[in-house]
């Protein structure tokens, strides 16, 4: 591809930017997808509850029986500020059980449905440089190993992700905590299906299971106050002892494990862009905002974000004011979503003398 013309191009190939693909080629549009990194590493799952999954039906922008490749969950188990696990039960919810995704697998779907709704895709590039040509459109430029393309696209849809920096001039997108994770993936039959919240000391923990006998350990720290543990079995089960679910759970798998485990780090933190949409450009997505995982909401965010823009871009109502009007509620729905954050870790009192919950998550003073 030399050069090419498309109504919209899409940066980023997560749930965010596969959705609006594929529901702006649905609406008549030429679409371009690029995305650099389609590799075969490992992705962290996610729990969706059963009205996101309903939702993401309601959107059609997976093929009809997509969830039986995913792992049917029928409850949870919290023991956020309570010594007494409060457990909830799916079985009787009428949108049916939660999931728990395959994360890899549920881009893949995604991409399958973008494909099949004409969506053009340059997977394994990355949008080097992105400029106005006109006034009218941009002009993106790509590279491969040692190719080089150019695209001119009418609009601009960025969704590359929580940890990418924006790549539009004069927005900034800002930290409201500095909450990170260390996560464990850990192979092996999982006896519970039902995925676990506690606290300890130091912050708090995570356990989902995963499609195919797995499971993630999860652990939220605040980076400034060092780790929580190291990266072995032991200092984990040592990290984790006041959990009592957990540390269960951790007891049962043999040392012999600990070399088969894979762990991995990011950031977990909230963050806001000062602006979310311009003159035929947007942010969707992580890059726009990301919460709490605590919130559970990560998915829903991404799919509802691609659902309303394409449904104002293919209805050709992205004015000036349309863009402000949809960024401050944006800031208003991120301004409620801080209160619930904080009083949520307020009601955790158990480990008020300990720098992690005395400062709230690692929240950042404004």
């Amino acid at each position: 591809m030399n050069s090419a013309t498309f109504d919209f191009a899409v940066v980023g190939g997560g749930p965010a930017g596969l959705a609006a693909s594929t529901l702006l080629a649905a609406g008549g549009a030429r679409v371009l997808l690029i995305d650099a990194a389609r590799t075969a590493a490992f992705k962290a799952g996610e729990f969706i509850h059963p009205k996101v999954k309903a939702f993401i039906n309601r959107l059609a922008v997976l093929q009809e029986g997509w969830e039986a490749s995913h792992l049917p969950i029928h409850g949870l188990v919290n023991s956020w500020a309570s010594v007494t696990p409060r457990e909830t039960d799916f079985i009787f919810n009428p949108n049916g059980p939660a999931l728990a995704l395959d994360r890899q697998l549920f881009e893949r779907q995604l991409l399958d449905t973008a494909s099949s709704r004409g969506v053009e895709t340059r997977l394994g590039w990355t949008a080097k440089g992105m400029e106005m040509a006109n006034n009218l459109s941009w002009r993106v430029e790509l590279s491969a190993a040692n190719d080089l393309a150019y695209c001119d696209a009418r609009y601009l849809l960025l969704a590359t992700g929580r940890r990418s920096a924006p790549s539009i001039s004069n927005v900034q997108r800002r930290k409201f905590d500095r909450l990170a994770f260390l996560a464990a993936h850990i192979i092996g039959p999982v006896v519970d299906c039902r995925p676990i919240i506690e606290c300890f000391e130091n912050g708090w923990v995570y356990m989902t299971p995963l499609p195919g006998d797995a499971r993630v350990v999860y652990v939220f720290f605040d980076p400034r106050l060092g780790l929580p543990c190291h990266r072995t079995l032991e200092s984990l089960r040592s990290a984790l002892k006041s959990c009592s679910r957990l540390s269960t759970l951790l007891d049962e798998i043999s040392c012999k494990e600990d070399a088969k485990i894979e762990w991995f780090s990011g950031a977990a933190s909230s963050h806001l862009a000062n602006r979310t949409a311009g003159q035929n450009w947007c942010f969707l997505g992580d890059l726009a905002e990301s919460r709490d995982p605590l919130s559970t909401s990560g998915l829903f965010n991404a799919l509802r974000d691609a659902s309303r823009m394409a449904a104002h871009l293919l209805s050709g109502q992205m004015t000036g004011k349309a863009c402000e009007e949809m960024h401050l509620e944006r800031v208003q729905s991120f301004a409620d979503y801080l209160k619930t954050r904080h009083s949520y870790y307020e009601e955790e009192t158990r480990w008020n003398g300990f720098p992690f919950w005395s400062g709230k998550g690692g929240l950042v003073a404004s």
